[in-house]
């Protein structure tokens, strides 16, 4: 070939590297498009204003019971910057989201130099203008009072479906996004040059959802080959299709599940896009007359006029009337659904703590299948933290005990995977906390909590879960 021939191939050849590059084809996942400081509280501040709005609360208050919790591990101020990335959708199609990056601040040693880093998965929401860079945003706030304040620069994404990216639809639950989404904003924040992170001292955690999304990315970077000093995965649905067997084939609805089934089908369906050929299969007629396949996130109002909260999940001719969840009207699955989901339960019985899940001839079965973590166990060096309350009637303790058992059995070593219930007996190292949670008065008795004598047990264990991983944490930093 002569030269000029060369030439021309390579200059081809970069034209069109370049050309695909702009249009997505290259690799621009982790990219930093922006970064936008939004405040900076310094320690004096931050503390008055805590112990104000405790006080105006009062003790059983978020604000009271979060200040009692962070107590005297406050030591910093911080900064509160919105990072803007590249990141892929459910589709595998690069999409621009955000993420939070707080940033501990002040004279105290904690506060400056090469710091911790902690990535943490907020929990489910239904607002698809959700922003957990707000000041007032709840989980946010944990994340100051719990790690930021503590000396941990914070890594927060909002996740795809929200802010920015709310034209695309959340992937809730789709392990492989979702931790994909959570790598990128960590490696987005790395370039923004806000922090120096202390080598070897990544910590990853998040509560609900965020449990569930934690443990997905602490095995995705385990896989990359990104270290991992420890993970805090706190009362999250590991154990997915073992727990929705007991939802299809038992009619044990819990807490929220009205929220839970179209989020994960949409999700699914996006996913991969043969959980259903027609909605009819997954919803009944008068629900997809409301348009619930694509209802969630949405707006409060939109979700409101829908009743989706006042809606049940199964009929009573699927099971026995008075469950929870179950109505002779509004109902959102289908009969026919039930009936095939638990036959294929019949042929194909879920392994239990033995796992990994079933591979499964019914869709929805198998897309549960593709999201269920006992598929993986965490370095044998590598210390976890698994937080849950055995009273909880959202997101079932068993799928704490599950992925648990599950490691134990496939010799992850006993002394590096800590399991705290926050309604068990106090002992141990975590005996204060275990105490103090008992002390909001919340019944450890999940029937109890499902029939409205305790609906808040889930959400107010939260911040006990991020004060048990914040002291976890902290040992290891």
């Amino acid at each position: 070939m002569k030269n000029s021939q060369k030439l021309k191939t390579v200059l081809t050849a970069t034209l069109i590297s370049a050309f695909l590059a702009s249009c997505g084809g290259g690799d621009q996942r982790a990219d930093l498009i922006s970064n936008q400081p939004l405040y900076g509280i310094t320690l004096a501040d931050y503390t008055n204003g805590l112990t104000a709005a405790a006080t105006a609360g009062g003790a059983s208050s978020a604000a009271g019971i979060t200040r009692s919790l962070a107590g005297s591990e406050i030591k910093c101020g911080f900064s509160g910057n919105k990072i803007t990335y590249k990141t892929v959708n459910a589709k595998n199609q690069l999409v621009n989201t955000e993420a939070v990056v707080l940033v501990p601040q002040g004279n105290g040693a904690d506060c400056s130099g090469d710091r911790p880093v902690v990535l943490l998965a907020h929990g489910t929401t239904t607002d698809v203008d959700y922003d957990i860079s707000s000041q007032t945003n709840g989980e946010g706030q944990l994340a100051q009072a719990f790690f930021a304040s503590r000396g941990f620069v914070v890594v927060a994404p909002n996740y795809v479906g929200y802010g920015i990216s709310k034209s695309q639809p959340h992937p809730y639950l789709v392990e492989q996004q979702q931790s994909k989404d959570m790598i990128d904003a960590y490696k987005a924040a790395k370039k923004s040059n806000l922090f120096k992170e202390k080598a070897g001292k990544l910590f990853v955690t998040g509560y609900s959802q965020g449990g569930f999304v934690a443990m997905a990315t602490h095995k995705a970077m385990q896989q990359e080959g990104i270290t991992v000093a420890a993970s805090a995965p706190l009362s999250g649905p590991y154990a997915i299709q073992a727990i929705s067997d007991k939802f299809f084939v038992d009619g044990d609805v819990n807490l929220g599940a009205t929220t839970f089934y179209p989020f994960i089908m949409r999700a699914y369906q996006e996913a991969y896009g043969n959980v259903y050929k027609n909605p009819s299969e997954v919803y009944t007629a008068d629900w997809i007359s409301k348009g619930i396949a694509t209802l969630l996130p949405g707006t409060n109002s939109t979700i409101t006029s829908s009743g989706l909260d006042a809606a049940s999940v199964f009929s009573t001719t699927s099971f026995s009337a008075g469950g929870y969840g179950i109505g002779s009207s509004n109902f959102i699955v289908p009969d026919s659904l039930v009936t095939a989901y638990k036959n294929d339960v019949t042929t194909n019985p879920d392994r239990g703590n033995a796992g990994p899940a079933i591979t499964s001839s019914h869709p929805v079965r198998n897309a549960l299948k593709n999201n269920d973590l006992r598929n993986w166990k965490p370095n044998a060096n590598t210390q976890v933290l698994l937080c849950a309350g055995s009273g909880d009637s959202v997101v079932y303790i068993e799928n704490t005990n599950l992925i648990y058992d599950y490691w134990i059995a496939g010799g992850v070593p006993s002394s590096t995977i800590t399991k705290l219930d926050l309604s068990a007996t106090p002992s141990g190292a975590f005996a204060p906390i275990q105490t103090a949670f008992q002390g909001t008065g919340l019944p450890g008795n999940r029937a109890l909590n499902k029939t409205g004598a305790g609906t808040a047990y889930h959400s107010a264990a939260a911040p006990f879960c991020y004060k048990a991983a914040s002291d976890f944490f902290n040992i290891l930093k």
